[in-house]
């Protein structure tokens, strides 16, 4: 492997900047005109008296620049052109005041074959200056290149590392924000307070090295911004732990959503129980990640020794392995080990050496692919660090891989994302649709969805920017369904858009069928529909959407609200249909739920209607909140159905399963 070239280097001066575009123009191919530097006082929002004209696809570009050209007002010019997207930048003139020119972009917008007239935006770069005041004393997040990884992410709370060791200090400055409401659990006493006890630090340097806040203006940054859990095994007499209370351990991290366990430990020789915990963790979806041992000699330790577990060994800030380091054939890959500064009870910061150093570096680098793509397998996830790993020159018995790379583990992870959950080589069919055919909520409803498996449904707006809107789900084909997709929009939405459909994982048989007719829909509660062939009890193929108590209707909306389908008499909000004989809402019949199947695990419970022969559609709990789905986004607020009960989400998650003790996802019933 060779180093990875960012900005033109092979190695970067640490953390000068790391910074992500907020937004940029476009250009396709363009024709450039000399002097269009923005302005340089840094407090504009726009370039001065410019505006972009943006000519209908459907229009002829010949004429349509000649129309344009000639209604110019006196002295404006045209200073660039951009076929691909097809614009143009007008220059209008320097002393042109602002309702000289409010009438140039109307009398621009009146012409013939004219789309859009806007001003020409500028847009800056959003820097993340890292302002942790003792970051200038590590050199671990440079080695690693974690500043190429932060231009991208700086993790993601959405991902959690389960540290076994001797218990974490969980309300240091430098980790408070890493923890939820489960802090973790204490295998040495048996009580769920994983804080260390007599002194014993190794644990809390450990957690920071790996995910101390970064960014937050205090003490120094961890390689990653992913959740903590605290499992206190280790710390009994002489600072050890048993056998048994670290592979509790393991099992406890995996069952509460560990995506990868630090095992910051060694030296108890191989053993099948050991052996049997982590494999558990990689078969239920957490990597182990383990310190290769201080022995300095040939062979590693255990459990760094299994097939399931991420061996690591030391390097110095010279990248040349340390003296202390074991080494050896299992060796997957390198990390720094050597007077690495992290942070330390009661509140404080010290510097230690170990291979139990360099398993957190891993450990956190490791975490940041899957802040980009929370599907990757433990099996995917070790491959991915492995291969994205910096040659060091060293045998590979000492470095493996080589040294641990952040940023190229980030673009690996990047470039092999399909976007959104889909794979877009499994597109199948597409709908394009004007604005003509939305409802008045600013819905449509996409009908003839076939799928034989989970599926996304994407709207492409005008600008070409794609917006995951609607989950398909169905165990067998699905034809003929109707998925309502929202598509709101501030601006009135206009012009022509495009829904497609991606299949997720392996599904293969994903389409929008010939016949499919747009039609005007009702808004979601969330951004999940549910369709079925009336084989999987799942309730949905009714043509009205379920009532939500958000929702605004008026006289003639129909809803479906716990199998009978409901009309409104009037406007409402909130009121529940059935609930009063004299309320707005007047039953109309049961709502078509096909056979109903044998309910699964409910999904929107008895929303599907009556179900026919295979009962009630299972005890999806609610029914006014959709079944959890993991290539679903969700941002603070929504609300979704998993394994029963209901769950809100506290911030943007995608891909993490609800569950107590996930900050993300808090239980409501």
């Amino acid at each position: 492997m060779t180093d990875k070239d960012i900005g033109g280097s092979t190695r970067r001066t640490f953390l000068g900047t790391v910074s992500g575009i907020v937004g940029s123009t476009a250009v396709g191919t363009a024709a450039a005109v000399e002097g269009r530097d923005p302005d340089g006082n840094g407090g504009g929002h726009r370039e001065a008296g410019e505006l972009i004209v943006g000519m209908e696809p459907t229009a002829n570009a010949a004429e349509t620049k000649a129309t344009i050209q000639s209604g110019l007002p006196e002295g404006a010019s045209v200073v660039s052109e951009n076929d691909t997207l097809g614009f143009m930048e007008v220059q209008l003139p320097q002393q042109t005041g602002p309702q000289a020119q409010s009438a140039a972009k109307k009398d621009l917008e009146n012409q013939p074959g004219v789309a859009y007239v806007e001003p020409n935006a500028i847009y800056y770069p959003m820097v993340i200056d890292v302002d942790d005041p003792r970051v200038g004393e590590q050199y671990a997040p440079e080695l690693v290149n974690a500043g190429g990884a932060w231009e991208t992410t700086l993790g993601s709370t959405d991902v959690t590392i389960g540290v076994v060791d001797q218990g974490t200090q969980y309300t240091h400055p430098d980790l408070q924000a890493q923890f939820g409401e489960v802090k973790g659990r204490d295998f040495v006493s048996d009580d769920d307070d994983p804080s260390p006890r007599g002194g014993n630090g190794h644990g809390t340097h450990v957690s920071g090295i790996a995910a101390g806040t970064t960014n937050n203006a205090t003490g120094i940054a961890g390689i990653s911004n992913s959740s903590l859990l605290a499992a206190r095994a280790l710390g009994g007499q002489g600072g050890g732990g048993t056998l048994s209370a670290i592979a509790d351990a393991i099992v406890w991290c995996t069952d509460n959503g560990a995506d990868i366990i630090n095992m910051s430990l060694g030296g108890g020789g191989a053993n099948r129980t050991m052996r049997n915990a982590c494999d558990y963790a990689f078969d239920n979806g957490a990597l182990p990640i383990a310190a290769a041992g201080n022995s300095g000699q040939r062979g590693i330790s255990y459990p760094a020794g299994y097939d399931s577990v991420v061996a690591v060994s030391a390097v110095g800030p010279n990248e040349s392995l340390t003296d202390f380091s074991q080494y050896g054939p299992g060796v997957d890959v390198a990390a720094p080990g050597l007077n690495v500064l992290s942070t330390y009870p009661t509140d404080g910061y010290n510097s230690l050496s170990g291979t139990s150093m360099a398993c957190p570096a891993a450990a956190g680098v490791a975490s940041l692919a899957l802040a980009i793509d929370p599907s990757l397998s433990p099996q995917e996830l070790k491959d991915v660090l492995t291969e994205s790993a910096r040659d060091i020159g060293l045998p590979s018995d000492q470095q493996g891989s080589g040294l641990v790379d952040a940023g190229a583990l980030v673009d690996a992870v990047s470039d092999d994302d399909g976007g959104g959950g889909g794979d877009e080589d499994a597109t199948s069919g597409s709908l394009t649709f004007g604005d003509q055919v939305l409802g008045d909520d600013g819905n449509v409803t996409v009908s003839d969805v076939t799928t034989n498996g989970d599926a996304t449904v994407v709207v492409t707006y005008p600008d070409g920017d794609q917006n995951v809107v609607a989950g398909v789900s169905s165990a067998d084909d699905a034809s003929g369904t109707s998925v309502p997709v929202s598509v709101q929009d501030d601006g009135g939405f206009p012009g022509e858009h495009t829904a497609w459909v991606f299949g997720d994982g392996d599904v293969e048989g994903v389409a929008i069928g010939d016949d499919a007719t747009p039609v005007a829909g009702s808004a979601l509660d969330s951004d999940t529909a549910v369709v079925s062939d009336g084989d999987d009890g799942g309730g949905g193929g009714s043509e009205y959407p379920q009532w939500s108590a958000d929702e605004v209707y008026t006289s003639g909306d129909r809803v479906v609200y716990e199998g009978t389908i409901y009309e409104a008499q009037w406007w409402t909000q909130g009121d529940e249909p059935g609930s009063s004989q004299w309320g707005p809402w007047e039953e109309v019949g049961p709502a078509d739920g096909g056979d109903g199947g044998d309910g699964g695990d409910g999904g929107d419970g008895g929303d599907g209607g009556d179900g026919g022969d295979g009962g009630d559609g299972g005890d999806g709990g609610d029914g006014e909140y959709p079944q959890w789905d993991a290539d679903t986004a969700y941002t603070g607020g929504d609300r979704v159905v998993y394994d029963g009960s209901v769950w809100e989400a506290q911030w943007w998650t995608r891909g993490d399963e609800p569950a107590e003790g996930k900050a993300v996802w808090e239980r409501v019933s």
